[in-house]
């Protein structure tokens, strides 16, 4: 039902929006046009990130002209916390405390995550 030439990879507007159970993706907006699950991207949420364009790893890599959108720093400590966020560090920490081992910076933990309405 897929093809492999060029054309087959055309930018689909409506596609996914069109297909009711599926992950959050985003295409590319380079030559490859491919989807991507945000997180598997680092695009993350509208909330955060409204409106955010996206060029994938491979099209930033070979994009000559700089003209693809270059994404902005999307470290862990620059996300929203909430209390599993601070949990999950404290386990953590605690954890390789039991192990003795220790962390070479800060333990940073984020949940990214979509609820479905």
């Amino acid at each position: 039902e897929y093809g492999l030439e060029p054309s087959d990879f055309a930018k689909q507007v409506n596609s996914i929006a069109e297909q009711e159970d599926v992950d959050n993706m985003v295409q590319c907006e380079g030559p490859c046009a491919r989807w991507f699950h945000w997180t598997c991207a680092g695009y993350y949420s509208p909330d955060l990130h409204a409106d955010a364009p996206f060029a994938c790893t491979r099209c930033l890599e070979s994009d000559t002209t700089g003209e693809l959108p270059r994404p902005e720093d999307l470290s862990a400590n620059k996300l929203p916390v909430c209390e599993l966020d601070l949990e999950a560090e404290a386990r953590i920490r605690i954890a390789l405390d039991d192990a003795g081992i220790t962390a070479s910076g800060p333990i940073t933990v984020r949940t990214v995550s979509c609820k479905r309405e």
